[in-house]
Parts: C-alpha cells; structure tokens; sequence
C-alpha cells in the first residue's frame, strides 16, 4: 500500500490509485481488497452502476424515468405521489400533510390544533436528525471498524452546505 501512488482528496487526506482507481486507502481500498480475497464471481451476478453518476437507471436515462413518474402523478394522484425536495423544503408543513393524506391517514383538525404536523416536523428536521447519538460513534464491517462521520454526507441545496466524512 506504501508503494501505491498518492492524490489529493477532499474527503480523506489523500487518495491512493489502485488498479485504475482513485480509492480512500482506509475504507474503500481495505473493501476492495476484501473483495477480490473472498468474491468469487458467478455467471448469475448482476452489476450495478449508481446512476447518480453514469446518468443512467436500470430503466433508462434517469430523467426520462422521472418525467415519468410525474406525469404519471399527474394522471393517478391518488396513487402516485410525487415530491420535490425544494417545494418541501419551502413548505414542509403542506407537503407532510398531503403524505398523511395520499396514505390513508389524514391528521384530524384536534391533531393539528395540538400541534401533531409540527411536532413530526421537528422530529424528522436536518437539526434533529443530524444529532442522532448513532451518528457519531464507530462503524464496523466485516473486518473494518471506521467513524461513523466516513458514511455521512450532508448537502443543503441552495446554502452550500456539504459535509462528508
């Protein structure tokens, strides 16, 4: 591993190259090498790419497969639900609603007098959720034990906000 060559990263100190790829050298390459120490191939395996990358889902182009399913929340409503990160961003309380409402389980108006949508609100909040006592211990894996912080990536759009590992 000395002798592999070193680049500069941003999650990690440095990357290390490895057979063609840039890998954090203690968590991926440890995973890499446990890999193709006890993976053995079969002609029934299935690969797959993160579409988030490659731009491609196992359906197609992932935008077409969006566009789909909005169009199709369109036409069936009651059926299909389809949320957008930034309208729920804006008003969360409107769209927790209508998650209660398409699953059969509408609040009641004693429910939200007490304040119900507002307490569920706080409990699924980016403060609330980011300071989970789980998140921040240490994570193990087969035989690899990392901090927790090296699986979380937290993005806030239109803040600029990231933080990985």
């Amino acid at each position: 591993m000395k002798t592999l060559p070193k680049g500069k990263a941003w999650r990690t100190e440095y990357v290390v190259r490895y057979q063609g790829f840039w890998l954090n050298p203690t968590v991926a390459l440890k995973g890499v090498l446990l890999v193709q120490d006890d993976f053995k191939a079969r002609a029934t395996d299935i690969i797959l790419s993160a579409f988030m990358k490659c731009g491609v889902s196992e359906f197609g182009p992932f935008w077409d497969h969006v566009l789909g399913y909005w169009k199709a929340s369109l036409e069936s409503p009651d059926k299909i639900l389809f949320l957008k990160y930034e309208y729920m961003k804006r008003e969360p309380s409107v769209h927790l609603k209508g998650l209660a409402k398409f699953m059969g389980q509408p609040f009641s108006m004693e429910e939200e007098k007490k304040g119900l949508v507002e307490e569920i609100l706080k409990l699924c909040s980016f403060e609330n959720l980011s300071n989970l006592e789980f998140l921040f211990g240490t994570w193990e894996l087969a035989e690899l034990a990392f901090p927790a912080s090296e699986m979380l990536c937290i993005t806030i759009l239109g803040e600029f906000v990231l933080r990985v590992g």
